[in-house]
């Protein structure tokens, strides 16, 4: 049992530390933009129960895109895996945005 908690624990720490890694990288400002515009034209609208459901689904998302480009530059290399996390980039925003859709659809 002790052992379940440590890898436990070890995976928690691993997936902050590929997150933080990632967050580092990432244009703040154009981020901030985008949020903005949704809020202006759709969540402002919504219930707080939904939008944070909207907000789980997306972090639960991006926790599995991070695992899913660390494993892949495990994998391929750092230079072999562009186009892979490439394409992983482009999935995730896919479903991200089909995510959004359908929050945006249900009345709840």
């Amino acid at each position: 049992m002790k052992n379940i908690v440590l890898e436990i624990k070890n995976q928690v720490y691993e997936t902050l530390t590929l997150c933080q890694e990632y967050v580092k990288n990432l244009n703040w400002s154009t981020i901030l933009l985008v949020l903005a515009l949704l809020y202006v034209f759709f969540l402002r609208k919504w219930e707080l129960k939904k939008i944070l459901s909207f907000i789980l689904v997306i972090l639960l998302f991006f926790i599995l895109l991070v695992r899913i480009e660390a494993f892949l530059t495990f994998t391929f290399g750092a230079e072999g895996s562009n186009i892979t996390i490439g394409i992983g980039r482009t999935i995730f925003l896919i479903i991200a945005a089909v995510v959004f859709i359908y929050h945006a659809a249900i009345k709840d």
